[in-house]
């Protein structure tokens, strides 16, 4: 009986210890973050693929999933699932036992109900090495931010296709900002449902642009969930990029764009 005891004490403490956890990664925010929905939701992605791994992890299986949703945030400060793609429907319990784990939010700049609308197009691993599932471990868990750089903090900003990376700041900035531009303007369609019900709106569309060059996470917030998706599709058809980099190391890199929808 003592045995028995001692074991269901320490998974009691072991449960409460990961809680407490979960609540210092939001809770250690700084002033700015904690008026932006973002950054929210980039721990709330990070802390899913660390679940995701830990209970899903093996050895033989390191495929990815991609997910598209749009949340809500609620009167309480609780993020609830208005739309999740066909094929991540299952994973709707998953999702909603990570929003019961972390604290209710605060956001304290919110100027419309579309301000509580945010979505994110991200890939969630079923399976990663030791090393990446660490780095996931010790960023949500230890203030470890590895992690992502704002694009202005660059020696080097990302570039497109053959560009040479080894040039100078103000070269790859106006690299990246023509190509951006003209990917934007050859991509760009207003949704046939907010043309039919008169919609306007600015959505602000943020994503990553990991080591590799690779777009991995796209989030977009503060407009009408149609135009939050048209942003993310967009952005999703950007080709691979070549890494934006600080003392010539690539690094992971978050950039953010306004797209503005007016009809004429």
């Amino acid at each position: 009986m003592k045995n028995i005891l001692f074991i269901f004490l320490f998974v009691s403490i072991f449960g409460f210890s990961q809680e407490e956890d979960y609540s210092k990664i939001f809770s250690n925010f700084d002033s700015i973050k904690k008026k932006e929905i973002n950054f929210y939701l980039n721990e709330i992605i990070d802390l899913s693929q660390y679940e995701f791994i830990k209970d899903n992890n093996s050895e033989n299986n390191n495929t990815s999933q991609n997910i598209l949703f749009t949340l809500k945030l609620d009167s309480i400060g609780r993020f609830k699932i208005i739309y999740i793609d066909k094929k991540s429907e299952k994973l709707v319990p998953f999702f909603e036992s990570i929003f019961k784990k972390i604290p209710s939010i605060e956001i304290k700049k919110i100027n419309n109900t579309e301000s509580t609308y945010i979505s994110a197009d991200f890939k969630l691993y079923v399976s990663l090495e030791t090393p990446k599932f660490n780095k996931i471990k010790e960023r949500l868990f230890s203030n470890e931010n590895d992690s992502i750089k704002n694009i202005t903090s660059l020696d080097i900003y990302p570039t497109f296709g053959a560009f040479k990376k080894n040039t100078d700041k103000e070269k790859s900035i106006k690299h990246f900002n023509k190509k951006i531009s003209k990917h934007i303007k050859e991509n760009f369609k207003y949704p046939d449902y907010a043309i039919k019900k008169g919609l306007t709106g600015k959505t602000f569309v943020f994503f990553l642009i990991e080591k590799n060059g690779a777009v991995e996470r796209i989030l977009s917030s503060n407009s009408h969930p149609i135009f939050q998706h048209e942003g993310i599709r967009i952005i999703k058809k950007l080709p691979k990029l070549n890494p934006g980099f600080i003392n010539e190391k690539p690094v992971r890199v978050i950039y953010g764009l306004p797209l503005t929808f007016k009809l004429k």
